[in-house]
């Protein structure tokens, strides 16, 4: 993977949105994955060990997930982007309907700050 290249786990209930999603981040030259549960969330982050993963509205919010990571031994090289309701916007989240274009670019900056 480049610099601007990343391993993304996308944790998407519905499969039209996590489709949409794995089909423009591998056309921007990412290795995405995809998931529903969160079970198969933290399989996959042993397993594959994402760069991003892109929280779903259905899954615990992002500090309850980010502390399950902490107890997995995962959350050192893992940035969580979670999209909600705008209402409760921070610098990795994102709201529902989103802006792709500014997702993409999101990650881009995620990835930059790693690669530092």
């Amino acid at each position: 993977m480049t610099i601007n290249q990343a391993r993304i786990l996308v944790v998407e209930k519905d499969p039209d949105i996590a489709k949409m999603l794995r089909i423009y981040f591998e056309a921007k030259g990412h290795e995405v994955f995809a998931t529903e549960t969160y079970d198969e969330t933290l399989h996959l982050c042993r397993l594959k060990a994402p760069e991003i993963v892109v929280l779903g509205t259905h899954l615990p919010d992002d500090d309850e997930f980010a502390e399950r990571l902490q107890k997995a031994g995962l959350a050192q090289s893992i940035s969580i982007l979670h999209y909600e309701e705008e209402h409760e916007q921070r610098p990795t989240k994102f709201s529902r309907p989103f802006d792709i274009d500014k997702l993409g670019q999101l990650v881009q900056t995620v990835m930059a700050n790693h690669s530092k």
